[in-house]
């Protein structure tokens, strides 16, 4: 048996309007970093988004520092005891944060191009 491939034709699930929430998606080392400034940084996103009422979620992604889905609303009904699990779509975009000293070092030691490899292969129309 073939496992359920979606694609524009033929999708797994619609989400309705107003039956879902855009989630920005934080890559966990985008989150986690050691660095001095870049914790700095995330410690300001976080803040940032927090301040705003922007939704987001930390965890790893395979792929980008920064992605956006959609996330299907999950009926809360008392009594239950766990909620059911929410369907998420990838939206279109993928962001690859870069400084410019770790764009040349990225260059240099040739991971920009395997990002780059990634980001055209992942499926997602607009790395």
């Amino acid at each position: 048996q073939q496992s359920p491939v979606a694609n524009m034709n033929n999708p797994l699930f619609t989400l309705k309007p107003g039956k879902f929430d855009v989630v920005l998606c934080i890559d966990n080392t985008e989150s986690t970093a050691n660095r001095k400034s870049t914790s700095h940084f995330r410690g300001l996103l976080l803040e940032e988004l927090n301040k705003n009422g922007v939704k987001f979620s930390v965890r790893k992604l395979s792929v980008g520092d920064f992605i956006w889905i959609a996330q299907e609303r999950v009926d809360v009904s008392k009594g239950r005891l766990r909620l059911p699990e929410s369907r998420e779509v990838v939206l279109e975009y993928i962001i690859e944060r870069k400084r410019m000293d770790d764009l040349a070092g990225s260059i240099i030691d040739r991971r920009f191009q395997e990002q780059k490899f990634r980001m055209k292969h992942s499926g997602v129309y607009n790395p």
